[in-house]
């Protein structure tokens, strides 16, 4: 067993300690360069490697070749602390080169037969307490019950558990390769294991009921015959509270190109009772306003999409019958009908991504974050670059139907805003032209990580290094301008306009990178988050290294040119001579909130020593770090104007602080010079007062008293008939048959009459559509003319019906 701790110093970080444990070490390593040089580049995985992960119960999970190894990070520092306090960190005794607390603290080794591939990615169902481990490699994809000795004190070095098999019939070696694997973050056990192969095929596996077959299965292209060089490399989950949510999923190609499916739902499902009830009314909302485009313009091009929305109403009205007021629900995908659903895409974005360089390139990974006020959609690329795009559309449940009206298919429009390239063809391609190995794109396949803490923060890692991306600014920036009331007004189109033109760009930090000369990809990144242990990103090199970069809160800080004196009236003095507050230097609020991402990469170097042929390594190296070195003179030299500007506040504030003392003695005189006699003066003369005042409301009242008393108490005969009238009023008013009550009654017999006025007044003609016929004023006037002329007729009928019964009376007469 060998160990590199003969180069440890005293450190009173236990995280600078941890890459010397045994569970790094591998038989690969120190034997010939050949082996490093299969191990980094030869063997390096078709698709995106993941082979370290952090759980919530203080666990460290590796893969080492094709062992899975699990420490107990708690115990190791407690052990840690333990040799601090005991000093035995200056003095080391080794055992077998460890020193002897670090020996004490033994990994465990999951004993797993069935596993004979390379592991090439660990995934935890639960970040919390997992208890499944899912373990892929290029072909292969088991399924890793963690038994419960693990989370035991006292467990054997090598324990027995139990792994199985995931699609055995179709994950094998001679198959499809596996693109990615995740669990679905909605199934209620955490047992639905979601399987993307590069032939566009998604697997949903229920791992405790079945693990041979899929519970589900979609193939993720719309095209009958799609392109024998089209492969699917990567696909991610929705990340929203708003419409479909994580029922979503985003699939991306080897071409960039990005498709979606909606609904993908796990049986037992499980999310909150609020999503759905937000889902519902949203469906119906869609629904009802389909119907009426539909029944006011005809929308015959509207008919497939109405078609999509009726089926959404039946599908959220079906799983909307649960029972129970709880705030979570669990509840299964409805039968539909057997139709499947359909795949949305590929995707238009606009504008037009950037070509960074000539050479070829893939796309490698896509990540959704949810933010607001619009999601951001990252994806990869294995050329450095990495697009961030906005999803300005939703996408909506949709299953394949008989088309009702042919037309042409609207995609889904998904908005570009940066193109960030990440320096790996100049740094790292260009200066590797003509050595051995030679570094190119196709060996190159960054992963995307999302911060558990931030939603605006990313990470990627890839064969350079680390990057940590933030997108909190511009970010702001766009949800001020969509929040902002004078905007209330204006179009969409007109703010995200307005918003483009300021042209804000990401915070990309260069956490970890590896030299040119001799990289070390990175086949492993996960967050640990424990407040007692620490939080901190944890990754591993090719060779097995361990890197950690510890990260931080976020600290705001507002700067502010104005500052609060005191009030006027207890500050006499004229404060315009003291010159105005410096704002908070810019690169310092910078360093200070930037999450603990340093502003300059750690430098890993390969755990084995290889040299170049061709170009010296020696040369390459020194370029790179030339460049490196560049940019840290560049910060130190804005540290050094932030020193200044920094300088000049504490003059200030150290002016402004002896202007306070100076007040504080003043009011300190003030009150000083009030003694006990002269409060006892005060004292005295107040009660003085008090009693004096008491007197003179007495006397006022004896003097009101005295004016009543010489008034006449007895009423004049004017007095008494005024009141009298008065009272007469006041009947008539309010009495029985009061003029109120008659009021009261003439109002009620008003609205009667109004109301039988309603019912023997026509109603208005209406047209096919139920709406009131209204006349125009020539309509009215024809109207108007054509009914003159038929009272003339009626009158000239009338008049002759009179003279007809006039002469019957005499023709009656005669007879």
């Amino acid at each position: 067993m060998n160990s590199d701790f003969e180069d440890s110093r005293i450190t009173t970080n236990w995280l600078e300690i941890l890459p010397y444990h045994p569970i790094f070490n591998s038989e690969k390593l120190g034997k010939t360069q050949e082996d490093f040089q299969g191990l980094k580049f030869y063997g390096q995985p078709r698709t995106k490697p993941s082979c370290i992960t952090a759980t919530g119960s203080k666990l460290l999970i590796v893969a080492i070749d094709s062992e899975i190894r699990i420490l107990n990070l708690m115990e190791f520092k407690l052990a840690w602390r333990k040799a601090y306090d005991l000093d035995q960190l200056n003095t080391l005794e080794f055992d077998e080169y460890l020193p002897e607390w670090m020996a004490n603290v033994k990994y465990i080794t999951l004993d797993t037969p069935s596993i004979k591939y390379t592991i090439r990615s660990l995934i935890v169902n639960f970040k919390e307490k997992g208890t499944l481990l899912s373990v892929i490699g290029d072909y292969e994809v088991s399924v890793v019950v963690i038994p419960k000795a693990v989370f035991s004190e006292t467990s054997n070095d090598k324990i027995t558990c139990k792994a199985y098999n995931v699609g055995p019939y179709y994950h094998i070696l001679g198959q499809s390769p596996i693109a990615k694997v995740l669990w679905h973050p909605m199934s209620d056990s955490g047992s639905h294991l979601m399987v993307l192969t590069e032939d566009m095929r998604l697997r949903m596996y229920n791992v405790i009921d079945d693990v041979n077959e899929p519970e589900q299965s979609f193939i993720c292209t719309n095209s009958e015959n799609p392109p024998k060089n089209l492969r699917a490399v990567s696909f991610c989950f929705g990340q929203s509270s708003e419409a479909w949510g994580n029922l979503v999923i985003y699939i991306l190609t080897n071409v960039g190109e990005i498709y979606a499916m909606c609904p993908i739902v796990p049986s037992r499902c499980v999310c909150e009772r609020s999503f759905l009830e937000m889902l519902s009314s949203y469906i119906k909302r869609k629904h009802e306003y389909g119907q009426e485009i539909v029944e006011k313009t005809g929308g015959h091009n509207y008919l497939d999409i109405l078609a999509q929305y009726h089926l959404q109403f039946k599908w959220i009205k079906r799983v909307m019958n649960f029972e129970g007021h709880s705030k979570r629900v669990v509840f299964s995908p409805p039968p539909f009908d057997h139709l499947r659903v359909e795949v949305q895409g590929p995707f238009d974005i606009h504008p037009n991504p950037l070509n960074i360089s000539e050479h070829t390139y893939e796309a490698s990974d896509i990540l959704m974050l949810e933010t607001e006020p619009l999601n951001v959609l990252i994806v990869a690329f294995n050329n450095g670059r990495i697009d961030i795009c906005l999803e300005v559309e939703k996408v909506e449940a949709k299953w394949q139907i008989p088309i009702i009206e042919p037309g042409e298919v609207i995609a889904h429009n998904i908005i570009l805003y940066e193109c960030i390239d990440l320096g790996y063809i100049k740094h790292y391609v260009v200066p590797t032209l003509g050595c051995i190995p030679q570094l190119t794109t196709s060996i190159n396949h960054p992963c995307l990580v999302p911060d558990p803490y931030y939603r605006d923060t990313f990470y990627v890692y890839h064969l350079a290094g680390a990057h940590g991306i933030n997108v909190k600014v511009w970010l702001e920036e766009l949800r001020k301008a969509v929040n902002d009331p004078r905007n209330k007004g204006s179009s969409s189109e007109h703010i995200y306009e307005s918003f483009f033109s300021k042209n804000l760009k990401s915070q990309i930090n260069w956490i970890v990178c590896t030299l040119p000369s001799d990289p070390d990809p990175l086949i492993g990144l996960t967050i640990m988050e424990d407040i007692q242990l620490c939080h901190a990103a944890f990754m591993l090199s090719s060779t097995y290294g361990f890197v950690y970069h510890e990260l931080s809160a976020r600290k705001f800080l507002k700067a502010s040119n104005n500052i609060l004196f005191f009030n006027e009236e207890l500050s006499p003095t004229i404060t315009s001579d003291l010159p105005k507050v410096n704002p908070m230097p810019e690169i310092l609020t910078k360093f200070l909130n930037n999450q603990g991402l340093s502003r300059q990469p750690i430098m890993v170097s390969s755990r084995s020593q290889q040299n170049n042929q061709g170009k010296s390594s020696y040369e390459i190296d020194i370029e790179f770090l030339h460049t490196v070195m560049g940019n840290i003179q560049k910060d130190v030299y804005g540290l050094k104007e932030a020193a200044w500007a920094l300088q000049e506040r504490f003059i200030f504030q150290t002016k402004e602080f002896h202007r306070q003392v100076v007040e504080i003695a003043n009011l300190r005189k003030i009150i000083e010079s009030y003694s006990e006699d002269k409060i006892q003066q005060l004292n005295e003369r107040l009660n003085t007062l008090r009693n004096k005042q008491k007197y003179l409301d007495s006397k006022a009242d004896r003097f009101i008293q005295r004016i009543m008393n010489k008034g006449d108490l007895t009423l004049s005969e004017f007095e008494k008939q005024y009141y009298d009238s008065l009272d007469k009023i006041a009947k008539e008013i309010k009495g029985e048959n009061g003029l109120k009550n008659k009021i009261m009654m003439l109002q009620n017999r008003h609205e009667y009459l109004q109301k039988d006025y309603k019912l023997l007044q026509p109603e208005p003609e209406k047209d096919q559509l139920g709406q009131p016929i209204v006349l125009s004023g020539n309509q009215l006037s024809k109207v108007e003319d054509a009914l003159g002329q038929e009272l003339e007729l009626i009158d000239k009928n009338k008049q002759l019906i009179e003279e007809v019964q006039e002469k019957l009376k005499l023709i009656e007469i005669k007879n």
